[in-house]
């Protein structure tokens, strides 16, 4: 057994020591090959240095990859200028041409769109709710002024994942999956002896298509984009806090555990949304902070059900108005973006 151990430790020291000399090997014959680019013989250049491409870190790969593309493209040779070409820009999107780079380096690099086919991200957030109220709807004297609803705003949680595909350059059809909390306050006074208070609070499932423009170049390092589509809310629950009080203090505050109120809602509700955001690229990936107000498309109550809930009713003196259900959301993420260069000349050859 002790022989057996003594044989794998050995076994694995070797395997280690051959992986660092090819490596430390391959390193030698990048550097030799640039000294032979520089010195015109550029026939060699690929012969030793293609072989030694696996065996190379992704940092000499890149070096390696920029070489083989000037040294065909002195050869007039374009096919295999863009196969490396494409594969520079596969493991580095992000390349930017350097003072050692040549013009004709250059113009084959632009001729290429390197947008992310897809991009998956992960985002947190909150969002501030405000209510559009469409009619007023009580047990008291909904004519009276005095007895206006007054609804106010309140900070809720958002977080959610997207996949964005490519459409065209700088455009993207994004799929949202999202998890929205929203509440709000209410406040109004019932009648003259009595005045009612409750926070809401909504949990809703959100899917979201929307169309995804950004500006400036691809591999810009600050990117602003702008967005416009719509969602579908499922509402999964809805709690109240109620509290209804005396205005002459003559009785005790009438209140309870939290009633849920989801029943007189409906369960699926619609929003257009529009966003501005900026991204910030970190190598391949970017980093983002997204701003959007969703407008409500439809009364947030169901008119059939709307007398459903018999003790808020009948305890608080409560009935539902008829309201929509706008909100701004602030959100921050990571997106995880993944490429394949697409030659543009490539492209319009296709469509002829």
């Amino acid at each position: 057994m002790k022989n057996k151990i003594t044989y794998c430790f050995l076994l694995l020291v070797f395997v280690s020591f051959q992986m660092y000399s090819q490596e430390n090997n391959c390193e030698t014959i990048l550097k030799d090959s640039e000294q032979l680019y520089e010195e015109g013989l550029l026939e060699t250049v690929p012969i030793q240095l293609i072989k030694c491409l696996p065996g190379l870190t992704n940092e000499s790969k890149i070096a390696a990859y920029s070489l083989l593309v000037h040294t065909y493209l002195y050869e007039d040779n374009r096919p295999e200028a863009k196969f490396y070409m494409k594969k520079l820009l596969t493991l580095k999107p992000e390349y930017q041409p350097t003072p050692l780079d040549k013009k004709e380096f250059i113009d084959l690099l632009n001729e290429y769109n390197n947008d992310p086919r897809l991009t998956l991200s992960a985002f947190v957030g909150s969002n501030l709710s405000s209510i559009e109220v469409l009619n007023v709807f009580g047990v008291h004297d909904i004519n009276n002024e005095q007895f206006m609803p007054n609804y106010t705003q309140r900070i809720a949680l958002d977080f959610g994942a997207a996949a964005d595909v490519n459409l065209f350059h700088n455009a993207y059809l994004s799929g949202e999956f999202e998890y929205t909390q929203l509440a709000f306050d209410y406040n109004s006074e019932l009648y003259d002896f009595s005045k009612l208070r409750f926070t809401e609070s909504q949990d809703h499932i959100m899917a979201r298509v929307n169309l995804v423009y950004y500006l400036g170049a691809t591999m810009n390092r600050l990117r602003p984009s702008f967005k416009i589509g719509g969602s579908c809310g499922w509402l999964i629950d809805s709690d109240s806090e109620f509290q209804r009080e005396y205005l002459d203090l003559s009785q005790g505050i009438v209140s309870g555990s939290e009633e849920n109120v989801g029943n007189t809602k409906n369960a699926l509700n619609y929003w257009a949304n529009f966003s501005g955001g900026v991204n910030y690229r970190i190598g391949k990936h970017h980093v983002f902070v997204d701003v959007r107000y969703n407008m409500a498309l439809n009364n947030m109550i169901n008119n059939s059900k709307r007398f459903d809930n018999e003790t808020v009713i009948h305890k608080y003196y409560f009935l539902d108005d008829d309201y929509k259900l706008n909100y701004f959301s602030v959100l921050a993420g990571f997106k995880y973006s993944f490429y394949t260069p697409k030659n543009k000349a490539d492209k319009r050859n296709k469509r002829k």
